[in-house]
């Protein structure tokens, strides 16, 4: 390979660095390829993150929901027991008023 006039003319220039910068351009292209890989698998994590934190909001609302319908539960129970004991109390306690 012979230097053209350009690089001949560079204070310092050597053949055998214009080669090694050559010989490193697959090596280089190898790591852009793993940089690229890398990047769209944090992608895919972050993806995957944002679904399940999706998925844990709408766990926790659902469970809100079901504890509001508990209660809701409890207290129809109460007041039908009051109903049906002409508003008193009754004799035996509900068993979650137990505890």
């Amino acid at each position: 390979m012979r230097p053209t006039a350009k690089y001949a003319d560079i204070p310092g220039f050597h053949l055998t660095a214009l080669a090694a910068i050559i010989s490193s351009m697959p090596e280089r292209e190898d790591t852009a390829g793993a940089h690229g890989e890398d990047i769209r698998a944090r992608h895919e994590i972050r993806k995957s993150l944002i679904a399940m934190e999706a998925e844990e909001r709408e766990m926790e609302r659902a469970m809100k929901a079901f504890e509001e319908d508990a209660d809701q539960a409890k207290r129809n129970i109460e007041t039908e027991w009051r109903r049906e004991h002409w508003g008193h109390e009754p004799e035996r306690r509900p068993e979650w008023e137990a505890e």
